[in-house]
């Protein structure tokens, strides 16, 4: 059993090497969707405290469980990480800038400028649901369990903007008409912050203890994960999503083992191993290409328009988004010392690039780049049409959430009061790190309350 346990550790040690060499990856700009990590996938805070908590199988053989937390990503860190991932801070200035990055001689007077500083910010919080079951009446180890987080997301855009003169620059990028261009009505900036509540997916599992001893015990199971997260709509950059979106079904394995390391009169110390793979199946989101070479808040028309259109208006449509593969590993060393339980433990998760594919290209087909031509202040005079767009010239990569690496140390401390029914209190907290900027850093606390009958 000490080899099982070398192979164990040995397998936790090479993810963790993997991860660092993601400081040598790549830095990922000029995205229009971004995934976190979602609520499920999160065997940290998922699992601490469990030890003490096992299923009692001479009794029901039953465990429910409640935790609250509160997650936050690192103000800073995202400001540098992910406000490059959406692209750098916009700065639209006057006219005679011809390089804006939203060709804005299509759309503003000269007198209208505008900078915004874009740092995205994450906050998370809610409850997770959890109950576990014993089926030893139906085959010996075999056992089942649910959980399901509820949760708010709250997410902000915009640290800073500064408008001068006119505002007709910032009223553009948040969905008002301007001088020769229709309203933006996708992928739209926000003051303030954008909230959304729902339950982030569901998560059930089957598993049997192929081993099981006063010393070690293994688990292996199934799961499914149910998507019922809120729908992606892709009207604003940064949208709160939980779960998968609503989306996305899931199905995986996962390995569950303890290791008693040492055990003394009132004390004792074990090593809780957990692995969680997932395969997430492709399904139909909305989202957010471009034209390439062009920016997704540039200008389309076609040849009879007397407005330009925002490119983001016609190019937020319905994908197919292939997801694929994502891994949960997690190791835990568990200090009891009488009806004390203390919890420290390492978190590595890794999730594969997405790839996203066109289910109906010919609704930019017509449109061609466009801006107004003309020597008056008012840009009275007509728009010009060129470089017309061709189903190839989309760019749906913009659209993909990379692949994402990242890191957590976690710790919880806990006490069970000795009764019938055992009743467990913790609290925990942790902070994660992502190596590339398609992850959110920071950190997280929980109170979680359980019982076994």
């Amino acid at each position: 059993m000490k080899k099982v346990l070398q192979v164990l550790l040995l397998g936790v040690l090479a993810t963790s090497m993997s991860a660092v060499q993601a400081n040598k990856m790549e830095t990922f700009s000029g995205k229009t969707f971004f995934a976190p990590r979602t609520l499920l996938n999160n065997t940290a805070w998922m699992n601490t405290n469990m030890q003490k908590m096992m299923m009692d199988e001479d009794k029901f053989g039953a465990n429910f469980q409640a935790s609250a937390f509160y997650a936050s990503s690192n103000v800073e860190r995202s400001r540098k990480g992910l406000g490059h991932y959406f692209g750098t801070p916009v700065v639209v200035s006057d006219a005679a800038q011809s390089d804006s990055n939203i060709n804005d001689d299509a759309i503003f007077r000269s007198d209208k400028t505008m900078s915004a500083d874009i740092a995205p910010y994450r906050q998370v919080w809610g409850a997770n649901l959890s109950y576990n079951q014993r089926l030893d009446k139906v085959l010996e180890g075999l056992y089942f369990s649910v959980q399901a987080p509820i949760a708010q997301a709250r997410h902000t855009l915009l640290k800073d903007r500064k408008v001068t003169a006119n505002v007709g620059a910032f009223d553009y990028f948040t969905g008002t008409a301007s001088d020769k261009a229709n309203a933006l009505t996708s992928a739209k900036f926000y003051s303030g912050y954008k909230e959304k509540t729902a339950l982030a997916d569901i998560k059930a599992a089957v598993g049997y203890e192929v081993v099981k001893s006063d010393k070690v015990h293994v688990g292996l199971e199934a799961t499914l994960m149910i998507p019922v997260g809120n729908k992606v709509t892709g009207e604003f950059v940064f949208e709160p999503v939980l779960g998968f979106g609503a989306d996305h079904w899931a199905f995986g394995a996962g390995l569950h083992s303890g290791f008693k390391l040492y055990e003394g009169h009132e004390s004792a110390l074990d090593l809780m191993v957990g692995l969680d793979y997932q395969y997430v199946m492709s399904a139909d989101q909305v989202r957010t290409a471009k034209a390439k070479d062009k920016s997704f808040y540039g200008m389309l028309a076609k040849a009879a328009d007397t407005s330009a259109t925002p490119a983001a208006n016609v190019l937020t449509q319905a994908v197919k988004v292939e997801k694929g593969s994502m891994f949960d590993g997690c190791a835990t060393l568990c200090y009891n010392h009488g009806d004390f339980n203390f919890d420290l433990g390492y978190n590595f998760f890794a999730r594969e690039a997405e790839t996203v594919k066109a289910k109906d290209a010919s609704k930019a087909i017509g449109y061609s780049s466009a801006e107004a031509r003309g020597t008056d202040a008012t840009y009275a005079n007509h728009l010009v049409a060129d470089s017309a767009v061709v189903a190839a010239d989309i760019d749906y990569a913009v659209a993909a959430a990379p692949r994402l690496i990242s890191n957590k140390v976690f710790g919880s401390a806990g006490y069970t009061f000795d009764m019938e029914a055992p009743v467990g209190l913790s609290i925990g907290g942790s902070y994660e790190w992502a190596y590339e900027n398609s992850g959110t850093s920071g950190y997280e606390f929980w109170f979680k309350a359980g019982v076994s009958f």
